[in-house]
């Protein structure tokens, strides 16, 4: 989960809570299931540890392939 904190006058704050989310590499999603999609959204890159630059571009690959849209939504831990 993910906390927002709005602070008046400068950039929102983002606390987060992995979880189970932090063995999410990429691979429990089978490459039928990105071929079947018509977008590949794949969020937090950058801030969970598993889901290494090798495992989103295995999807991203197969996504292109199967001319999925892909679109990669990147997290800069401070």
């Amino acid at each position: 989960s993910t906390f927002v904190l709005n602070v008046q006058g400068e950039d929102r704050r983002f606390i987060h809570c992995v979880g189970a989310n932090a063995e999410y590499d990429g691979r429990q999603v089978s490459a039928d299931t990105i071929r079947a999609a018509k977008v590949l959204y794949v969020g937090g890159f950058g801030l969970l540890e598993a889901l290494t630059p090798e495992c989103v571009s295995r999807m991203f690959q197969i996504a292109r392939e199967a001319h999925v849209t892909t679109i990669l939504d990147v997290v800069l831990p401070e």
